[in-house]
Protein backbone atom coordinates (compact mmCIF):
# COMPACT_ATOMS: atom_id res chain seq x y z
CA UNK A 1 0.00 0.00 0.00
CA UNK A 2 1.09 3.68 -1.18
CA UNK A 3 2.50 5.29 2.36
CA UNK A 4 1.09 9.11 0.86
CA UNK A 5 3.17 11.76 3.52
CA UNK A 6 0.41 14.78 3.03
CA UNK A 7 0.55 17.68 4.69
CA UNK A 8 -2.93 18.48 5.82
CA UNK A 9 -2.53 15.63 8.38
CA UNK A 10 1.04 16.41 9.10
CA UNK A 11 0.80 18.28 12.14
CA UNK A 12 -0.60 17.29 15.32
CA UNK A 13 -0.09 18.94 18.21
CA UNK A 14 3.05 20.43 16.79
CA UNK A 15 4.72 17.05 15.65
CA UNK A 16 5.21 16.50 12.11
CA UNK A 17 4.24 13.04 11.30
CA UNK A 18 3.72 11.08 8.23
CA UNK A 19 0.66 10.26 7.37
CA UNK A 20 -1.42 7.08 7.47
CA UNK A 21 -1.45 5.16 4.25
CA UNK A 22 -4.52 6.40 2.37
CA UNK A 23 -6.18 3.78 0.67
CA UNK A 24 -8.06 5.35 -2.28
CA UNK A 25 -4.76 6.89 -3.30
CA UNK A 26 -2.97 3.22 -3.60
CA UNK A 27 -2.29 3.14 -6.86
CA UNK A 28 -1.08 6.72 -8.03
CA UNK A 29 2.14 6.52 -10.39
CA UNK A 30 5.22 8.35 -9.01
CA UNK A 31 6.33 11.75 -9.57
CA UNK A 32 8.85 13.63 -9.55
CA UNK A 33 7.37 17.23 -9.33
CA UNK A 34 9.93 19.74 -7.55
CA UNK A 35 10.87 23.35 -7.51
CA UNK A 36 14.14 23.49 -8.68
CA UNK A 37 16.25 25.92 -6.40
CA UNK A 38 16.39 28.74 -9.06
CA UNK A 39 12.75 28.59 -8.67
CA UNK A 40 12.85 28.68 -5.52
CA UNK A 41 15.53 31.07 -4.83
CA UNK A 42 13.26 33.58 -7.66
CA UNK A 43 10.10 32.84 -5.62
CA UNK A 44 11.38 33.79 -2.08
CA UNK A 45 13.50 37.04 -3.61
CA UNK A 46 12.19 39.98 -1.81
CA UNK A 47 13.32 41.86 -4.83
CA UNK A 48 11.89 39.45 -7.45
CA UNK A 49 9.18 39.95 -9.82
CA UNK A 50 7.69 36.92 -11.98
CA UNK A 51 6.55 38.69 -14.35
CA UNK A 52 8.89 37.10 -16.76
CA UNK A 53 7.49 33.34 -15.59
CA UNK A 54 4.29 34.21 -16.45
CA UNK A 55 4.87 36.00 -19.94
CA UNK A 56 6.76 33.22 -20.42
CA UNK A 57 4.46 30.19 -19.47
CA UNK A 58 5.10 27.71 -22.32
CA UNK A 59 2.30 26.78 -24.73
CA UNK A 60 2.81 23.03 -24.30
CA UNK A 61 3.01 22.54 -20.66
CA UNK A 62 3.00 19.51 -18.68
CA UNK A 63 0.85 19.22 -15.59
CA UNK A 64 3.47 19.78 -12.94
CA UNK A 65 4.16 23.34 -14.13
CA UNK A 66 1.06 24.40 -13.47
CA UNK A 67 1.43 23.70 -10.10
CA UNK A 68 5.08 24.85 -9.45
CA UNK A 69 3.91 28.08 -11.41
CA UNK A 70 1.42 27.96 -8.26
CA UNK A 71 3.76 27.19 -5.52
CA UNK A 72 6.47 29.97 -6.96
CA UNK A 73 3.27 32.53 -6.87
CA UNK A 74 2.34 31.31 -3.07
CA UNK A 75 5.97 31.91 -1.77
CA UNK A 76 6.41 34.87 -3.76
CA UNK A 77 3.22 36.01 -2.18
CA UNK A 78 4.20 35.27 1.54
CA UNK A 79 7.97 36.63 0.90
CA UNK A 80 7.93 39.46 3.47
CA UNK A 81 8.55 43.19 2.26
CA UNK A 82 8.30 46.27 3.69
CA UNK A 83 5.07 48.39 3.26
CA UNK A 84 3.88 51.60 3.07
CA UNK A 85 4.26 51.87 6.53
CA UNK A 86 7.58 50.75 7.03
CA UNK A 87 6.55 47.38 8.39
CA UNK A 88 7.78 43.87 6.92
CA UNK A 89 4.69 42.12 6.42
CA UNK A 90 3.80 39.47 3.72
CA UNK A 91 3.59 40.85 0.10
CA UNK A 92 0.32 39.90 -1.28
CA UNK A 93 -0.81 42.67 2.15
CA UNK A 94 0.88 45.52 -0.15
CA UNK A 95 -1.42 44.49 -2.70
CA UNK A 96 -5.03 46.64 -3.35
CA UNK A 97 -8.13 46.12 -1.63
CA UNK A 98 -10.38 45.58 -4.64
CA UNK A 99 -13.03 48.00 -2.27
CA UNK A 100 -10.52 50.83 -3.35
CA UNK A 101 -11.49 51.03 -7.26
CA UNK A 102 -15.01 51.35 -6.56
CA UNK A 103 -16.18 54.22 -4.78
CA UNK A 104 -19.49 52.59 -4.52
CA UNK A 105 -18.29 50.25 -2.36
CA UNK A 106 -20.25 49.39 0.32
CA UNK A 107 -17.61 48.60 3.09
CA UNK A 108 -13.77 47.80 3.00
CA UNK A 109 -12.77 51.06 1.99
CA UNK A 110 -10.63 52.03 4.85
CA UNK A 111 -9.22 48.11 4.74
CA UNK A 112 -11.59 46.99 7.52
CA UNK A 113 -12.81 43.15 7.25
CA UNK A 114 -16.69 42.67 6.27
CA UNK A 115 -16.94 39.38 4.57
CA UNK A 116 -17.94 36.94 6.24
CA UNK A 117 -20.57 34.91 4.07
CA UNK A 118 -19.01 31.94 1.93
CA UNK A 119 -19.86 32.44 -2.24
CA UNK A 120 -22.28 29.83 -3.57
CA UNK A 121 -23.77 28.32 -0.01
CA UNK A 122 -24.49 31.76 1.58
CA UNK A 123 -23.01 29.90 4.36
CA UNK A 124 -21.05 31.38 7.67
CA UNK A 125 -17.84 29.29 8.65
CA UNK A 126 -17.80 29.22 12.17
CA UNK A 127 -14.85 27.58 14.01
CA UNK A 128 -14.93 25.78 17.37
CA UNK A 129 -15.07 29.04 19.42
CA UNK A 130 -18.29 29.97 18.02
CA UNK A 131 -16.59 33.01 15.99
CA UNK A 132 -17.19 33.26 12.55
CA UNK A 133 -14.32 33.10 9.79
CA UNK A 134 -13.72 36.12 7.55
CA UNK A 135 -12.76 36.96 4.16
CA UNK A 136 -11.05 39.48 2.38
CA UNK A 137 -9.97 39.98 -1.03
CA UNK A 138 -6.51 41.88 -2.28
CA UNK A 139 -5.37 42.43 -7.01
CA UNK A 140 -1.98 43.33 -7.76
CA UNK A 141 -0.90 46.44 -9.85
CA UNK A 142 -1.21 44.78 -13.02
CA UNK A 143 -5.17 44.06 -12.65
CA UNK A 144 -5.24 47.58 -10.95
CA UNK A 145 -3.66 49.05 -13.59
CA UNK A 146 -5.83 46.90 -16.25
CA UNK A 147 -9.16 48.40 -14.62
CA UNK A 148 -8.18 51.62 -13.93
CA UNK A 149 -7.07 52.48 -17.19
CA UNK A 150 -10.03 50.99 -19.47
CA UNK A 151 -12.10 52.77 -16.68
CA UNK A 152 -14.37 49.52 -16.01
CA UNK A 153 -15.21 50.30 -12.29
CA UNK A 154 -17.94 52.30 -13.98
CA UNK A 155 -20.70 50.56 -15.35
CA UNK A 156 -21.47 52.09 -18.61
CA UNK A 157 -17.80 51.60 -19.74
CA UNK A 158 -17.47 47.70 -18.32
CA UNK A 159 -20.72 47.05 -20.11
CA UNK A 160 -19.91 48.58 -22.92
CA UNK A 161 -15.88 46.89 -22.82
CA UNK A 162 -15.03 44.55 -26.05
CA UNK A 163 -16.23 41.14 -24.99
CA UNK A 164 -13.57 39.20 -26.02
CA UNK A 165 -10.73 40.89 -24.32
CA UNK A 166 -9.30 39.37 -21.16
CA UNK A 167 -7.38 40.25 -18.38
CA UNK A 168 -3.68 40.39 -19.26
CA UNK A 169 -0.73 37.95 -18.02
CA UNK A 170 0.36 38.90 -14.83
CA UNK A 171 -2.99 40.17 -13.38
CA UNK A 172 -3.48 38.39 -10.03
CA UNK A 173 -6.76 38.34 -7.75
CA UNK A 174 -6.59 36.73 -4.26
CA UNK A 175 -8.88 35.94 -1.05
CA UNK A 176 -7.90 34.81 1.97
CA UNK A 177 -9.42 33.58 5.20
CA UNK A 178 -9.08 34.43 8.21
CA UNK A 179 -10.25 32.98 11.51
CA UNK A 180 -10.22 34.91 15.00
CA UNK A 181 -7.69 34.47 17.35
CA UNK A 182 -9.18 33.05 20.31
CA UNK A 183 -7.61 33.04 23.78
CA UNK A 184 -4.91 30.10 24.57
CA UNK A 185 -4.37 29.72 20.98
CA UNK A 186 -1.15 27.87 19.63
CA UNK A 187 -0.27 30.51 16.38
CA UNK A 188 3.08 29.40 15.99
CA UNK A 189 1.87 27.43 12.83
CA UNK A 190 0.08 30.53 11.40
CA UNK A 191 0.34 33.88 10.21
CA UNK A 192 -1.06 36.37 12.39
CA UNK A 193 -1.94 39.93 12.29
CA UNK A 194 -4.30 42.67 13.89
CA UNK A 195 -7.38 43.18 12.03
CA UNK A 196 -10.19 45.91 12.30
CA UNK A 197 -13.32 43.18 12.16
CA UNK A 198 -16.66 45.26 10.77
CA UNK A 199 -19.00 43.39 13.63
CA UNK A 200 -22.50 41.63 12.72
CA UNK A 201 -26.20 41.49 13.54
CA UNK A 202 -29.25 39.88 13.35
CA UNK A 203 -31.75 41.69 11.39
CA UNK A 204 -33.17 41.47 7.43
CA UNK A 205 -31.47 43.16 4.54
CA UNK A 206 -32.75 43.90 1.28
CA UNK A 207 -32.46 40.63 -0.12
CA UNK A 208 -34.04 38.58 2.67
CA UNK A 209 -30.73 37.33 4.59
CA UNK A 210 -31.15 37.62 8.60
CA UNK A 211 -27.59 38.22 9.49
CA UNK A 212 -25.84 41.43 7.97
CA UNK A 213 -23.20 44.07 8.48
CA UNK A 214 -23.86 46.12 11.78
CA UNK A 215 -22.59 49.82 9.91
CA UNK A 216 -24.15 51.34 13.52
CA UNK A 217 -21.16 50.20 15.07
CA UNK A 218 -17.12 50.88 14.41
CA UNK A 219 -15.24 48.03 13.92
CA UNK A 220 -13.34 46.01 16.26
CA UNK A 221 -9.06 45.11 15.83
CA UNK A 222 -8.45 41.38 16.69
CA UNK A 223 -5.97 39.22 15.70
CA UNK A 224 -6.18 36.86 13.15
CA UNK A 225 -4.75 34.17 11.66
CA UNK A 226 -4.26 33.21 8.20
CA UNK A 227 -6.37 30.20 7.31
CA UNK A 228 -6.63 29.70 3.43
CA UNK A 229 -5.31 32.02 0.11
CA UNK A 230 -7.19 31.53 -3.45
CA UNK A 231 -4.92 32.19 -6.18
CA UNK A 232 -6.15 33.52 -9.52
CA UNK A 233 -3.73 34.16 -11.50
CA UNK A 234 -3.39 34.80 -15.56
CA UNK A 235 -0.57 33.24 -17.72
CA UNK A 236 0.26 32.91 -20.87
CA UNK A 237 -2.20 31.03 -23.35
CA UNK A 238 -4.39 30.95 -20.22
CA UNK A 239 -6.43 33.88 -19.49
CA UNK A 240 -9.20 32.00 -17.83
CA UNK A 241 -6.75 32.00 -14.91
CA UNK A 242 -5.01 29.23 -12.84
CA UNK A 243 -7.54 28.97 -9.71
CA UNK A 244 -5.05 27.30 -7.05
CA UNK A 245 -5.80 27.22 -3.36
CA UNK A 246 -3.41 26.80 0.01
CA UNK A 247 -4.76 26.17 3.51
CA UNK A 248 -2.85 26.07 6.71
CA UNK A 249 -2.14 22.41 7.81
CA UNK A 250 -3.71 21.69 11.28
CA UNK A 251 -7.69 23.09 9.07
CA UNK A 252 -9.00 19.85 8.82
CA UNK A 253 -8.93 16.06 8.00
CA UNK A 254 -9.05 14.32 5.24
CA UNK A 255 -11.99 11.82 4.73
CA UNK A 256 -10.14 8.19 4.20
CA UNK A 257 -11.94 6.94 1.88
CA UNK A 258 -12.62 2.80 1.44
CA UNK A 259 -9.60 0.97 -0.71
CA UNK A 260 -9.90 0.46 -4.65
CA UNK A 261 -11.47 -2.25 -5.33
CA UNK A 262 -12.98 -3.14 -2.19
CA UNK A 263 -16.90 -3.91 -1.52
CA UNK A 264 -17.13 -0.08 -0.65
CA UNK A 265 -15.47 1.50 -3.51
CA UNK A 266 -17.64 3.37 -6.24
CA UNK A 267 -18.06 1.97 -9.66
CA UNK A 268 -18.31 5.37 -11.98
CA UNK A 269 -19.02 6.92 -14.97
CA UNK A 270 -16.91 9.02 -16.84
CA UNK A 271 -16.98 12.27 -15.48
CA UNK A 272 -16.45 10.53 -12.03
CA UNK A 273 -18.38 13.29 -10.39
CA UNK A 274 -21.58 11.98 -8.75
CA UNK A 275 -22.37 13.78 -5.66
CA UNK A 276 -23.99 10.91 -4.23
CA UNK A 277 -20.47 9.13 -4.49
CA UNK A 278 -19.19 9.71 -0.73
CA UNK A 279 -22.78 9.70 0.64
CA UNK A 280 -23.09 6.08 -0.93
CA UNK A 281 -19.44 4.69 -0.20
CA UNK A 282 -18.63 6.35 3.30
CA UNK A 283 -20.54 5.24 5.97
CA UNK A 284 -22.02 8.37 8.00
CA UNK A 285 -20.92 6.84 11.29
CA UNK A 286 -17.75 6.66 10.69
CA UNK A 287 -15.40 8.81 12.80
CA UNK A 288 -13.27 11.19 10.98
CA UNK A 289 -10.61 11.61 12.57
CA UNK A 290 -9.35 10.77 16.22
CA UNK A 291 -7.54 14.42 16.72
CA UNK A 292 -8.81 17.62 17.42
CA UNK A 293 -8.26 19.96 14.22
CA UNK A 294 -9.17 23.99 14.01
CA UNK A 295 -12.09 23.72 12.41
CA UNK A 296 -13.44 19.50 13.46
CA UNK A 297 -14.14 18.29 16.73
CA UNK A 298 -12.45 14.82 17.40
CA UNK A 299 -14.65 11.91 17.09
CA UNK A 300 -16.98 14.33 14.84
CA UNK A 301 -18.81 11.33 12.62
CA UNK A 302 -18.78 12.00 8.78
CA UNK A 303 -22.87 12.43 8.92
CA UNK A 304 -22.02 16.07 11.09
CA UNK A 305 -19.48 17.26 8.87
CA UNK A 306 -19.89 20.59 6.39
CA UNK A 307 -23.20 21.11 7.54
CA UNK A 308 -24.09 24.04 6.15
CA UNK A 309 -24.88 27.52 7.99
CA UNK A 310 -27.16 30.00 6.45
CA UNK A 311 -27.60 33.20 6.91
CA UNK A 312 -31.07 32.93 6.13
CA UNK A 313 -31.28 30.90 9.32
CA UNK A 314 -28.05 31.32 11.58
CA UNK A 315 -28.26 33.75 14.76
CA UNK A 316 -25.63 35.33 16.00
CA UNK A 317 -25.00 36.28 19.73
CA UNK A 318 -24.22 40.10 19.11
CA UNK A 319 -22.59 40.71 22.27
CA UNK A 320 -19.72 38.29 22.38
CA UNK A 321 -20.17 38.18 18.37
CA UNK A 322 -20.51 34.55 18.41
CA UNK A 323 -22.53 31.78 17.79
CA UNK A 324 -24.48 28.72 19.09
CA UNK A 325 -23.47 26.51 16.50
CA UNK A 326 -19.74 24.93 15.35
CA UNK A 327 -18.97 23.27 11.76
CA UNK A 328 -17.29 20.48 11.32
CA UNK A 329 -14.98 20.66 8.61
CA UNK A 330 -13.90 17.31 6.63
CA UNK A 331 -11.65 17.82 3.60
CA UNK A 332 -13.86 15.33 0.67
CA UNK A 333 -11.14 15.18 -1.83
CA UNK A 334 -6.84 15.61 -0.89
CA UNK A 335 -5.75 16.59 -3.60
CA UNK A 336 -8.96 17.82 -5.61
CA UNK A 337 -10.27 14.78 -7.16
CA UNK A 338 -12.29 12.03 -7.10
CA UNK A 339 -9.91 9.11 -5.74
CA UNK A 340 -11.36 6.27 -7.77
CA UNK A 341 -10.59 5.32 -11.16
CA UNK A 342 -13.31 6.64 -13.55
CA UNK A 343 -13.58 5.04 -17.19
CA UNK A 344 -12.75 6.94 -19.97
CA UNK A 345 -9.68 8.93 -21.05
CA UNK A 346 -9.13 11.49 -17.86
CA UNK A 347 -8.13 9.24 -15.70
CA UNK A 348 -4.33 9.23 -16.45
CA UNK A 349 -3.95 13.01 -16.22
CA UNK A 350 -6.22 13.05 -12.85
CA UNK A 351 -3.88 10.28 -11.36
CA UNK A 352 -1.20 12.44 -12.89
CA UNK A 353 -2.41 15.18 -11.38
CA UNK A 354 -2.93 14.00 -7.64
CA UNK A 355 0.80 12.57 -7.62
CA UNK A 356 2.08 15.69 -8.46
CA UNK A 357 0.07 17.63 -5.68
CA UNK A 358 1.37 15.39 -3.84
CA UNK A 359 4.74 15.08 -4.43
CA UNK A 360 5.27 18.59 -4.73
CA UNK A 361 3.91 19.65 -1.32
CA UNK A 362 6.29 16.70 0.53
CA UNK A 363 9.84 18.37 -1.37
CA UNK A 364 8.75 22.34 -1.67
CA UNK A 365 7.76 21.38 2.53
CA UNK A 366 11.20 20.00 2.69
CA UNK A 367 13.02 22.93 0.97
CA UNK A 368 11.20 25.44 3.53
CA UNK A 369 11.48 23.23 6.41
CA UNK A 370 11.33 25.80 9.96
CA UNK A 371 9.72 28.48 7.55
CA UNK A 372 6.61 29.79 8.72
CA UNK A 373 4.97 29.02 5.66
CA UNK A 374 5.66 25.64 5.53
CA UNK A 375 2.71 24.99 7.77
CA UNK A 376 0.66 25.72 4.38
CA UNK A 377 0.41 23.60 1.37
CA UNK A 378 -1.26 23.26 -1.98
CA UNK A 379 -4.50 21.67 -2.08
CA UNK A 380 -4.63 21.92 -5.72
CA UNK A 381 -5.25 24.04 -9.53
CA UNK A 382 -7.64 24.00 -11.88
CA UNK A 383 -7.06 25.32 -15.35
CA UNK A 384 -8.47 25.05 -18.93
CA UNK A 385 -6.99 21.84 -20.86
CA UNK A 386 -6.47 23.53 -24.24
CA UNK A 387 -4.81 27.23 -25.11
CA UNK A 388 -6.69 30.68 -24.86
CA UNK A 389 -9.82 28.49 -25.06
CA UNK A 390 -11.98 31.68 -22.96
CA UNK A 391 -14.36 33.17 -24.90
CA UNK A 392 -17.41 35.26 -23.40
CA UNK A 393 -20.94 34.37 -22.61
CA UNK A 394 -19.87 30.44 -21.77
CA UNK A 395 -19.99 28.62 -18.26
CA UNK A 396 -18.31 25.56 -16.93
CA UNK A 397 -21.06 23.34 -15.53
CA UNK A 398 -19.51 20.19 -16.99
CA UNK A 399 -15.77 19.49 -16.99
CA UNK A 400 -15.73 18.88 -20.65
CA UNK A 401 -17.26 22.27 -22.99
CA UNK A 402 -17.50 23.61 -26.03
CA UNK A 403 -15.75 26.41 -27.10
CA UNK A 404 -14.96 28.80 -30.09
CA UNK A 405 -11.64 29.19 -31.67
CA UNK A 406 -10.19 32.26 -33.46
CA UNK A 407 -12.07 31.41 -36.62
CA UNK A 408 -15.04 30.77 -34.88
CA UNK A 409 -15.75 27.04 -35.14
CA UNK A 410 -16.70 25.06 -32.11
CA UNK A 411 -13.89 23.05 -30.57
CA UNK A 412 -13.85 20.17 -27.37
CA UNK A 413 -12.54 21.54 -24.32
CA UNK A 414 -11.66 20.57 -20.92
CA UNK A 415 -10.95 21.69 -17.69
CA UNK A 416 -8.28 19.42 -16.11
CA UNK A 417 -6.19 19.69 -13.00
CA UNK A 418 -7.60 19.52 -9.33
CA UNK A 419 -11.24 18.87 -11.11
CA UNK A 420 -13.41 18.99 -7.85
CA UNK A 421 -11.11 21.91 -6.00
CA UNK A 422 -12.27 23.32 -2.92
CA UNK A 423 -10.83 25.11 -0.09
CA UNK A 424 -11.92 23.29 3.16
CA UNK A 425 -12.09 27.16 4.78
CA UNK A 426 -13.75 29.30 1.51
CA UNK A 427 -15.87 26.52 -0.10
CA UNK A 428 -16.44 24.74 2.76
CA UNK A 429 -20.36 23.87 2.02
CA UNK A 430 -20.37 23.15 -2.00
CA UNK A 431 -17.42 19.96 -1.83
CA UNK A 432 -20.40 17.39 -2.55
CA UNK A 433 -22.44 19.89 -5.09
CA UNK A 434 -21.76 19.28 -8.55
CA UNK A 435 -22.67 22.51 -9.95
CA UNK A 436 -20.51 24.40 -7.68
CA UNK A 437 -17.69 21.60 -6.46
CA UNK A 438 -14.68 23.93 -8.68
CA UNK A 439 -13.96 27.53 -9.17
CA UNK A 440 -15.63 27.48 -12.69
CA UNK A 441 -18.32 26.10 -11.84
CA UNK A 442 -19.07 29.85 -10.18
CA UNK A 443 -16.29 31.75 -12.48
CA UNK A 444 -17.45 31.87 -15.85
CA UNK A 445 -17.78 34.55 -18.73
CA UNK A 446 -21.66 34.46 -19.05
CA UNK A 447 -24.02 37.93 -18.89
CA UNK A 448 -24.76 38.66 -14.85
CA UNK A 449 -27.73 39.54 -13.63
CA UNK A 450 -28.89 41.91 -10.57
CA UNK A 451 -31.94 41.76 -8.37
CA UNK A 452 -33.28 45.13 -7.91
CA UNK A 453 -31.85 47.03 -5.38
CA UNK A 454 -34.48 47.99 -2.34
CA UNK A 455 -33.72 52.47 -2.08
CA UNK A 456 -32.36 53.15 1.79
CA UNK A 457 -34.80 56.74 1.04
CA UNK A 458 -37.93 55.53 0.18
CA UNK A 459 -37.79 51.74 0.27
CA UNK A 460 -39.08 51.25 -3.27
CA UNK A 461 -36.68 48.53 -5.21
CA UNK A 462 -35.11 49.86 -8.54
CA UNK A 463 -33.80 47.54 -11.50
CA UNK A 464 -30.01 47.09 -12.15
CA UNK A 465 -28.68 46.79 -15.45
CA UNK A 466 -27.41 43.20 -16.57
CA UNK A 467 -23.99 43.02 -16.81
CA UNK A 468 -23.29 41.27 -20.31
CA UNK A 469 -21.19 38.42 -21.25
CA UNK A 470 -17.65 38.93 -21.62
CA UNK A 471 -13.84 37.80 -21.14
CA UNK A 472 -13.27 39.85 -18.09
CA UNK A 473 -16.88 38.17 -16.09
CA UNK A 474 -14.33 35.47 -15.07
CA UNK A 475 -13.58 37.71 -12.05
CA UNK A 476 -16.38 38.04 -9.43
CA UNK A 477 -14.32 41.31 -8.59
CA UNK A 478 -15.76 43.01 -11.41
CA UNK A 479 -18.98 41.48 -11.55
CA UNK A 480 -19.54 42.82 -7.77
CA UNK A 481 -18.17 46.42 -8.58
CA UNK A 482 -20.43 46.49 -11.51
CA UNK A 483 -23.34 46.36 -8.60
CA UNK A 484 -21.86 48.22 -5.91
CA UNK A 485 -21.29 50.71 -8.26
CA UNK A 486 -25.13 51.46 -10.15
CA UNK A 487 -26.24 51.16 -6.23
CA UNK A 488 -24.21 53.89 -5.23
CA UNK A 489 -25.72 55.94 -8.19
CA UNK A 490 -29.07 55.14 -7.47
CA UNK A 491 -28.23 56.32 -4.25
CA UNK A 492 -27.02 59.75 -4.53
CA UNK A 493 -29.13 60.24 -7.54
CA UNK A 494 -32.77 58.72 -7.36
CA UNK A 495 -34.76 58.10 -10.49
CA UNK A 496 -37.85 60.88 -10.41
Amino acid sequence: MRNIRYPSVWLLCGASLLAPAYAAYDNLPESDCSLTQEMLQLATDPSADLAKEYANFPADPDNCMFHQISWQTFLWLTTEITNAQGKKVPRFLTFDRPESLWSGAPYGRNGEFYEFVQAGSDGVLVDQQGQPVYYSQYINDTFVDFVSGNDLSQPGALSAFNANTPFPIGSMELKSSWKVVHDGMDTSGFYTMKADLMQLKNGFAGNGTSLVVDTSKKPVTKEVALVGLHIGLVVANHPEMIWASFEQDQNAPVVDWPEQGSDDSPKLDSDGQKATGALMVINQDTVISDQDWTFYQKGTPFEECNANQPISSVRIDEATQTFAQRTQVCRLYATGNYPYPVAGPNQQAIQTNDANVMHLNDTTLAQIKGSLWANYFEVGAIWFGQNDALNPNEKYAQDDFTYRDPAGLPLNGNLTGSRMLSNATIETYTQLATAENNCFRCHNTEQNFYPPHEMASSGETESLETLPGKNVNISFILRNGFEWQQVAELETNPKL
